[in-house]
């Protein structure tokens, strides 16, 4: 595999997914499948090593490791008897399946507000790498899982924001539903931004402050709010009409108006 990778045109990660595994390829293809036995113990835990820094991943499946290292699952558990043994001898965390990064029962808005969360920080769209690294709650499996593939979840993401977050949940809508908390008496929505609203504010703003014009696009020291331009104790509303995206430090010296 490591030859071909030098040579060849594609990922590893593209043939373990068709068809499930490097020897399963070259079958396929009708050529010797190649065996190596005693891989020495070291060799087997860099190469985990290797792969936790190339997701930034502190811990990871079996099946996000393959889609990434040299060697089959079956190794490490004939080597070590379990995945997470292997894990624990390389240093790294227990993988636990229901963890943060693989929950199976997180619904359409938390994986819509992961996506959004994601974008926020890089200033541009994420691709499915962002969502592999450490800066993403869920791994762009889940999306790849839930919506068929990861341009598709994208295409449902922009949906779901632009209809006022009613794409298959439900939610209130921001600009008429009258709230009766003490601290909001006054005013038609609530003073806290949601996803939707701060991505919608952003998109708009092409992920730039509206008073520098700097973004984290360009330097990945910026830092996007999202704030009212009336201000909230002024009787300015959570509407996107009067939302604008400043950095952090513009945000910081602008006063209330």
């Amino acid at each position: 595999m490591d030859l071909y990778e030098k040579y060849g045109n594609f990922q590893r990660g593209v043939f373990k997914r068709r068809f499930g595994s490097w020897n399963n390829a070259l079958n396929e293809a009708g050529l010797k499948i190649l065996k190596r036995n005693n891989i020495p113990e070291t060799e087997l835990i860099d190469d985990l090593k290797r792969v936790a820094q190339k997701i930034g991943r502190k811990t990871f499946s079996m099946d996000l490791y393959e889609n990434n290292g040299q060697f089959s699952r079956g190794i490490y558990k004939r080597r070590f008897g379990s995945w997470n043994n292997a894990l624990s001898k390389a240093g790294f965390q227990i993988y636990k399946k229901m963890g943060t990064y693989n929950r199976m029962d997180a619904n359409d808005e938390e994986l819509f507000s992961n996506i959004a969360m994601v974008w926020e920080k890089l200033g541009k769209q994420p691709t499915q790498a962002n969502l592999d690294s450490n800066i993403s709650k869920f791994h762009s499996s889940k999306y790849k899982r839930r919506f068929g593939t990861y341009n598709n979840a994208l295409i449902a993401f922009v949906k779901w924001a632009e209809s006022g977050g009613k794409e298959n949940i439900e939610i209130p809508n921001l600009k008429t539903e009258i709230f009766i908390n003490e601290s909001d008496k006054g005013h038609k929505t609530r003073r806290d931004i949601n996803w939707r609203l701060r991505f919608l504010t952003m998109r708009r703003d092409n992920f730039k402050c509206k008073y520098c014009g700097r973004s984290p696009a360009t330097d990945p020291l910026i830092i996007l709010h999202v704030d009212h331009i009336k201000a909230w104790t002024n009787g300015g509303e959570t509407i996107l009409e009067n939302l604008q995206t400043l950095c952090s430090k513009c945000n910081t010296g602008k006063s209330n108006l």
